[in-house]
Protein backbone atom coordinates (compact mmCIF):
# COMPACT_ATOMS: atom_id res chain seq x y z
CA UNK A 1 0.00 0.00 0.00
CA UNK A 2 1.70 3.15 -1.25
CA UNK A 3 -1.14 5.64 -1.68
CA UNK A 4 -3.91 6.11 0.86
CA UNK A 5 -6.96 8.36 0.87
CA UNK A 6 -8.24 9.25 4.33
CA UNK A 7 -11.66 10.77 4.86
CA UNK A 8 -13.83 11.93 7.75
CA UNK A 9 -14.69 15.24 9.30
CA UNK A 10 -17.21 17.68 10.61
CA UNK A 11 -16.01 17.39 14.22
CA UNK A 12 -12.75 16.64 15.97
CA UNK A 13 -14.04 13.21 16.98
CA UNK A 14 -13.90 12.13 13.33
CA UNK A 15 -10.93 14.25 12.27
CA UNK A 16 -8.31 13.40 14.90
CA UNK A 17 -8.39 9.61 14.43
CA UNK A 18 -8.20 10.15 10.67
CA UNK A 19 -5.19 12.45 11.14
CA UNK A 20 -3.56 9.89 13.43
CA UNK A 21 -4.01 7.19 10.77
CA UNK A 22 -2.59 9.44 8.06
CA UNK A 23 0.46 10.27 10.20
CA UNK A 24 1.06 6.63 11.12
CA UNK A 25 0.84 5.64 7.45
CA UNK A 26 3.46 8.21 6.43
CA UNK A 27 5.72 7.19 9.30
CA UNK A 28 5.87 3.72 7.73
CA UNK A 29 8.56 5.13 5.45
CA UNK A 30 9.27 4.61 1.79
CA UNK A 31 7.61 6.64 -0.95
CA UNK A 32 4.18 6.61 0.66
CA UNK A 33 1.62 9.29 -0.15
CA UNK A 34 -1.54 10.25 1.70
CA UNK A 35 -4.32 12.72 0.98
CA UNK A 36 -7.14 13.79 3.29
CA UNK A 37 -10.57 14.32 1.72
CA UNK A 38 -13.32 16.19 3.57
CA UNK A 39 -15.86 18.97 3.50
CA UNK A 40 -14.85 22.53 2.75
CA UNK A 41 -17.29 23.56 5.51
CA UNK A 42 -15.99 21.22 8.20
CA UNK A 43 -13.33 21.74 10.84
CA UNK A 44 -11.06 19.47 8.79
CA UNK A 45 -10.61 22.26 6.22
CA UNK A 46 -8.60 24.09 8.90
CA UNK A 47 -7.09 21.29 10.98
CA UNK A 48 -5.71 19.16 8.15
CA UNK A 49 -3.69 21.91 6.39
CA UNK A 50 -2.46 23.05 9.82
CA UNK A 51 -1.18 19.50 10.35
CA UNK A 52 0.79 19.78 7.10
CA UNK A 53 -1.16 17.16 5.15
CA UNK A 54 -2.54 17.54 1.60
CA UNK A 55 -6.26 18.28 1.72
CA UNK A 56 -8.98 18.07 -0.93
CA UNK A 57 -12.22 19.87 -0.10
CA UNK A 58 -15.60 18.76 -1.39
CA UNK A 59 -18.84 20.80 -1.45
CA UNK A 60 -20.85 18.75 1.06
CA UNK A 61 -22.75 19.73 4.20
CA UNK A 62 -24.24 17.89 7.16
CA UNK A 63 -27.80 16.58 7.02
CA UNK A 64 -28.47 14.99 10.42
CA UNK A 65 -30.70 17.11 12.64
CA UNK A 66 -30.97 19.86 10.01
CA UNK A 67 -34.02 21.62 8.65
CA UNK A 68 -35.71 20.97 5.31
CA UNK A 69 -33.66 23.59 3.42
CA UNK A 70 -30.33 22.17 4.58
CA UNK A 71 -31.43 18.65 3.70
CA UNK A 72 -32.41 19.74 0.19
CA UNK A 73 -29.08 21.54 -0.21
CA UNK A 74 -27.30 18.41 0.96
CA UNK A 75 -29.01 16.36 -1.76
CA UNK A 76 -28.18 19.00 -4.38
CA UNK A 77 -24.52 19.00 -3.33
CA UNK A 78 -24.11 15.25 -3.08
CA UNK A 79 -23.90 14.65 -6.84
CA UNK A 80 -21.18 17.23 -7.61
CA UNK A 81 -19.32 16.21 -4.43
CA UNK A 82 -19.36 12.57 -5.58
CA UNK A 83 -18.07 13.54 -9.04
CA UNK A 84 -15.32 15.50 -7.29
CA UNK A 85 -14.48 12.45 -5.20
CA UNK A 86 -14.31 10.30 -8.36
CA UNK A 87 -11.81 12.75 -9.87
CA UNK A 88 -9.69 12.54 -6.70
CA UNK A 89 -9.78 8.74 -6.74
CA UNK A 90 -8.65 8.57 -10.36
CA UNK A 91 -6.07 11.32 -10.10
CA UNK A 92 -4.46 10.14 -6.88
CA UNK A 93 -4.62 6.44 -7.83
CA UNK A 94 -5.12 5.40 -4.21
CA UNK A 95 -4.63 1.77 -3.25
CA UNK A 96 -7.37 2.10 -0.63
CA UNK A 97 -9.68 4.48 1.23
CA UNK A 98 -10.10 4.57 4.99
CA UNK A 99 -13.00 6.51 6.50
CA UNK A 100 -13.75 7.59 10.05
CA UNK A 101 -17.33 8.59 9.29
CA UNK A 102 -19.64 11.65 9.20
CA UNK A 103 -21.22 13.40 6.23
CA UNK A 104 -17.75 14.56 5.13
CA UNK A 105 -16.74 11.00 4.23
CA UNK A 106 -19.90 10.14 2.31
CA UNK A 107 -18.90 11.37 -1.21
CA UNK A 108 -15.55 9.54 -1.23
CA UNK A 109 -17.09 6.34 0.13
CA UNK A 110 -19.83 6.53 -2.50
CA UNK A 111 -17.22 7.08 -5.22
CA UNK A 112 -15.12 4.16 -3.94
CA UNK A 113 -18.14 1.88 -4.01
CA UNK A 114 -19.09 3.00 -7.53
CA UNK A 115 -15.66 2.17 -9.00
CA UNK A 116 -14.90 -0.85 -6.80
CA UNK A 117 -11.99 0.71 -4.93
CA UNK A 118 -11.34 -1.08 -1.60
CA UNK A 119 -12.40 0.88 1.46
CA UNK A 120 -12.12 0.37 5.21
CA UNK A 121 -14.15 1.89 8.05
CA UNK A 122 -13.13 3.01 11.56
CA UNK A 123 -15.92 3.62 14.09
CA UNK A 124 -15.06 5.57 17.25
CA UNK A 125 -18.21 5.11 19.31
CA UNK A 126 -20.31 2.40 20.94
CA UNK A 127 -23.19 3.42 18.68
CA UNK A 128 -22.10 3.55 15.00
CA UNK A 129 -22.85 6.61 12.92
CA UNK A 130 -25.23 6.39 9.98
CA UNK A 131 -22.57 6.73 7.28
CA UNK A 132 -20.49 3.94 8.81
CA UNK A 133 -23.58 1.72 9.12
CA UNK A 134 -24.64 2.50 5.53
CA UNK A 135 -21.30 1.56 3.97
CA UNK A 136 -20.37 -1.31 6.31
CA UNK A 137 -21.73 -4.11 4.04
CA UNK A 138 -19.24 -3.25 1.28
CA UNK A 139 -16.21 -2.56 3.45
CA UNK A 140 -13.11 -4.74 3.37
CA UNK A 141 -12.96 -4.55 7.16
CA UNK A 142 -14.43 -2.67 10.12
CA UNK A 143 -12.21 -1.31 12.90
CA UNK A 144 -14.07 -0.73 16.15
CA UNK A 145 -13.26 0.95 19.45
CA UNK A 146 -16.11 -0.74 21.38
CA UNK A 147 -17.36 -4.31 20.90
CA UNK A 148 -20.95 -3.11 21.33
CA UNK A 149 -20.76 -1.33 17.97
CA UNK A 150 -20.52 -4.67 16.16
CA UNK A 151 -24.09 -5.55 17.09
CA UNK A 152 -25.41 -2.62 15.04
CA UNK A 153 -23.34 -3.23 11.89
CA UNK A 154 -23.56 -5.62 8.97
CA UNK A 155 -22.17 -9.09 9.82
CA UNK A 156 -20.56 -9.38 6.39
CA UNK A 157 -17.12 -7.74 6.66
CA UNK A 158 -14.45 -8.89 9.12
CA UNK A 159 -14.13 -6.63 12.14
CA UNK A 160 -11.32 -5.87 14.56
CA UNK A 161 -11.45 -4.35 18.03
CA UNK A 162 -8.60 -1.94 17.38
CA UNK A 163 -9.40 1.13 19.48
CA UNK A 164 -9.22 4.77 18.41
CA UNK A 165 -6.00 6.08 16.81
CA UNK A 166 -4.50 8.90 18.86
CA UNK A 167 -2.13 11.79 18.32
CA UNK A 168 1.58 11.15 18.77
CA UNK A 169 1.67 13.59 21.71
CA UNK A 170 -0.60 11.33 23.75
CA UNK A 171 1.36 8.20 22.86
CA UNK A 172 4.60 9.83 24.02
CA UNK A 173 3.04 11.19 27.21
CA UNK A 174 1.49 7.82 28.04
CA UNK A 175 4.93 6.23 28.10
CA UNK A 176 6.41 8.95 30.34
CA UNK A 177 3.38 8.92 32.68
CA UNK A 178 3.79 5.21 33.31
CA UNK A 179 7.45 5.68 34.27
CA UNK A 180 7.03 8.24 37.06
CA UNK A 181 4.36 10.57 38.47
CA UNK A 182 5.35 14.19 38.96
CA UNK A 183 5.56 15.00 42.70
CA UNK A 184 2.93 17.24 44.27
CA UNK A 185 -0.67 17.24 45.51
CA UNK A 186 -3.54 15.41 43.84
CA UNK A 187 -4.39 16.92 40.47
CA UNK A 188 -7.93 17.24 39.16
CA UNK A 189 -8.67 18.14 35.52
CA UNK A 190 -12.19 19.19 34.47
CA UNK A 191 -13.27 20.02 30.93
CA UNK A 192 -16.31 19.85 28.71
CA UNK A 193 -14.72 20.09 25.28
CA UNK A 194 -13.23 23.04 23.42
CA UNK A 195 -16.37 25.13 23.91
CA UNK A 196 -16.91 24.02 27.49
CA UNK A 197 -20.06 22.53 29.00
CA UNK A 198 -22.46 24.91 30.71
CA UNK A 199 -23.91 22.44 33.20
CA UNK A 200 -20.48 21.12 34.17
CA UNK A 201 -19.15 24.66 34.63
CA UNK A 202 -22.10 25.50 36.90
CA UNK A 203 -21.53 22.39 39.03
CA UNK A 204 -17.83 23.23 39.37
CA UNK A 205 -18.67 26.79 40.45
CA UNK A 206 -20.79 25.31 43.25
CA UNK A 207 -18.51 22.45 44.24
CA UNK A 208 -14.95 23.78 44.16
CA UNK A 209 -15.37 26.57 46.76
CA UNK A 210 -16.69 23.90 49.16
CA UNK A 211 -13.93 21.45 48.29
CA UNK A 212 -10.64 23.25 47.80
CA UNK A 213 -10.26 25.05 51.15
CA UNK A 214 -10.49 21.70 52.94
CA UNK A 215 -7.70 19.85 51.10
CA UNK A 216 -4.51 20.31 49.13
CA UNK A 217 -5.39 20.06 45.47
CA UNK A 218 -4.31 21.30 42.08
CA UNK A 219 -7.34 21.87 39.87
CA UNK A 220 -7.36 22.81 36.17
CA UNK A 221 -10.70 23.78 34.59
CA UNK A 222 -11.40 24.39 30.92
CA UNK A 223 -14.59 26.43 30.62
CA UNK A 224 -14.89 27.51 27.00
CA UNK A 225 -14.84 31.21 26.12
CA UNK A 226 -18.47 32.03 26.99
CA UNK A 227 -18.25 31.23 30.71
CA UNK A 228 -14.61 31.99 31.44
CA UNK A 229 -15.03 35.24 33.34
CA UNK A 230 -18.11 34.10 35.28
CA UNK A 231 -16.28 30.97 36.40
CA UNK A 232 -13.13 32.86 37.31
CA UNK A 233 -15.14 35.28 39.48
CA UNK A 234 -17.02 32.47 41.21
CA UNK A 235 -13.81 30.58 41.99
CA UNK A 236 -11.61 33.56 42.87
CA UNK A 237 -11.36 32.48 46.52
CA UNK A 238 -10.17 28.93 45.79
CA UNK A 239 -6.50 29.77 46.07
CA UNK A 240 -3.35 29.41 43.99
CA UNK A 241 -3.93 25.72 43.26
CA UNK A 242 -6.62 26.58 40.72
CA UNK A 243 -6.20 27.34 37.03
CA UNK A 244 -9.21 28.37 34.93
CA UNK A 245 -8.82 28.84 31.17
CA UNK A 246 -11.17 29.06 28.21
CA UNK A 247 -9.09 26.57 26.25
CA UNK A 248 -6.14 24.38 27.23
CA UNK A 249 -3.55 24.50 24.47
CA UNK A 250 -1.46 22.10 26.54
CA UNK A 251 -4.28 19.59 27.01
CA UNK A 252 -2.13 16.47 26.36
CA UNK A 253 0.28 17.54 29.12
CA UNK A 254 -2.54 18.47 31.52
CA UNK A 255 -4.18 15.09 31.03
CA UNK A 256 -0.88 13.30 31.55
CA UNK A 257 -0.33 15.19 34.85
CA UNK A 258 -3.86 14.57 36.18
CA UNK A 259 -4.78 12.01 38.84
CA UNK A 260 -8.52 12.26 38.14
CA UNK A 261 -10.56 13.65 35.24
CA UNK A 262 -14.09 15.09 35.06
CA UNK A 263 -15.26 15.22 31.45
CA UNK A 264 -17.89 14.54 28.82
CA UNK A 265 -17.78 11.10 27.18
CA UNK A 266 -16.80 11.71 23.58
CA UNK A 267 -15.02 8.76 21.99
CA UNK A 268 -11.67 10.47 21.56
CA UNK A 269 -11.71 11.89 25.09
CA UNK A 270 -12.25 8.38 26.45
CA UNK A 271 -9.51 6.99 24.20
CA UNK A 272 -7.11 9.56 25.65
CA UNK A 273 -8.26 8.88 29.22
CA UNK A 274 -7.77 5.12 28.90
CA UNK A 275 -4.47 5.44 27.06
CA UNK A 276 -3.16 7.46 30.02
CA UNK A 277 -4.82 5.14 32.57
CA UNK A 278 -6.88 7.84 34.27
CA UNK A 279 -9.83 7.31 36.60
CA UNK A 280 -12.73 9.52 35.54
CA UNK A 281 -16.07 11.03 36.42
CA UNK A 282 -18.03 11.16 33.18
CA UNK A 283 -21.02 13.37 32.39
CA UNK A 284 -22.27 12.29 28.94
CA UNK A 285 -23.63 15.01 26.66
CA UNK A 286 -27.34 14.14 26.55
CA UNK A 287 -27.95 15.46 23.02
CA UNK A 288 -25.20 13.47 21.29
CA UNK A 289 -26.44 11.56 18.24
CA UNK A 290 -28.25 8.38 19.36
CA UNK A 291 -27.09 9.17 22.91
CA UNK A 292 -23.78 7.54 22.02
CA UNK A 293 -21.88 9.32 24.80
CA UNK A 294 -23.91 7.51 27.44
CA UNK A 295 -23.11 4.19 25.76
CA UNK A 296 -19.42 5.18 25.62
CA UNK A 297 -19.39 6.10 29.31
CA UNK A 298 -21.20 2.93 30.35
CA UNK A 299 -18.41 0.83 28.83
CA UNK A 300 -15.91 2.48 31.19
CA UNK A 301 -18.25 2.28 34.17
CA UNK A 302 -18.85 -1.45 33.56
CA UNK A 303 -15.08 -1.99 33.43
CA UNK A 304 -14.61 -0.21 36.77
CA UNK A 305 -12.67 2.67 35.20
CA UNK A 306 -15.16 5.50 35.74
CA UNK A 307 -18.16 6.87 37.60
CA UNK A 308 -21.01 8.39 35.61
CA UNK A 309 -23.33 11.29 36.47
CA UNK A 310 -26.38 11.85 34.28
CA UNK A 311 -26.37 15.41 32.93
CA UNK A 312 -29.85 16.20 34.24
CA UNK A 313 -28.76 15.22 37.77
CA UNK A 314 -25.53 17.21 37.76
CA UNK A 315 -25.12 20.03 40.27
CA UNK A 316 -22.52 20.96 42.86
CA UNK A 317 -23.84 18.62 45.55
CA UNK A 318 -24.10 15.63 43.23
CA UNK A 319 -20.61 16.24 41.93
CA UNK A 320 -19.20 16.46 45.45
CA UNK A 321 -20.96 13.25 46.46
CA UNK A 322 -19.13 11.36 43.71
CA UNK A 323 -15.85 13.29 43.80
CA UNK A 324 -15.02 13.38 47.50
CA UNK A 325 -14.85 9.59 48.02
CA UNK A 326 -12.54 9.28 45.02
CA UNK A 327 -10.22 11.92 46.42
CA UNK A 328 -10.22 10.25 49.84
CA UNK A 329 -9.73 6.63 48.74
CA UNK A 330 -6.37 6.19 47.03
CA UNK A 331 -6.80 2.41 46.64
CA UNK A 332 -10.06 2.93 44.80
CA UNK A 333 -8.46 5.50 42.48
CA UNK A 334 -5.61 3.10 41.79
CA UNK A 335 -8.02 0.28 40.95
CA UNK A 336 -9.94 2.56 38.59
CA UNK A 337 -6.69 3.71 36.99
CA UNK A 338 -5.64 0.10 36.38
CA UNK A 339 -9.04 -0.69 34.85
CA UNK A 340 -8.77 2.41 32.67
CA UNK A 341 -5.28 1.48 31.47
CA UNK A 342 -6.48 -2.02 30.59
CA UNK A 343 -8.85 -0.42 28.05
CA UNK A 344 -6.21 1.79 26.44
CA UNK A 345 -4.98 0.85 22.96
CA UNK A 346 -1.73 2.61 22.10
CA UNK A 347 -1.28 0.42 19.01
CA UNK A 348 -4.64 1.30 17.41
CA UNK A 349 -3.27 3.02 14.30
CA UNK A 350 -0.60 0.34 13.74
CA UNK A 351 -3.19 -2.44 14.12
CA UNK A 352 -5.55 -0.82 11.62
CA UNK A 353 -2.86 -0.22 9.00
CA UNK A 354 -1.44 -3.74 9.40
CA UNK A 355 -4.85 -5.35 8.90
CA UNK A 356 -5.50 -3.15 5.88
CA UNK A 357 -2.20 -4.31 4.35
CA UNK A 358 -3.12 -7.95 5.01
CA UNK A 359 -6.53 -7.53 3.41
CA UNK A 360 -5.12 -5.88 0.29
CA UNK A 361 -2.35 -8.46 -0.01
CA UNK A 362 -4.89 -11.30 0.27
CA UNK A 363 -7.02 -9.82 -2.51
CA UNK A 364 -3.98 -9.42 -4.77
CA UNK A 365 -3.08 -13.06 -4.18
CA UNK A 366 -6.44 -14.40 -5.36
Amino acid sequence: MKRLLVTGGGTGGHIYPALALARAFLEGGGDREVRFVGSRRGLESTLVPEAGLPFSALPIRGFRGKGLVDRLLFLLELLPATFGALRILRGFRADAVVATGSFASLPLLLAARLVGRPYFLQEQNSVPGRVIALFAPGARALFLAYPEASERLSPRPPRFLAGNPLRTEFLQLAASRRSEREPGPLRLLAFGGSRGARRLNAALREALPRLMPERELEVVVQTGEAELEETRRALAGCGSGLRVDAYLHDMPRQMARADLVIARAGAMTLAEITLLGLPAILVPFPFAVDDHQTANAKALVDAGAAEMIVDSELDGSRLLAVLQPLLDESERREAMAAASASLGRPDAAATILAEMEKSLAASRGR
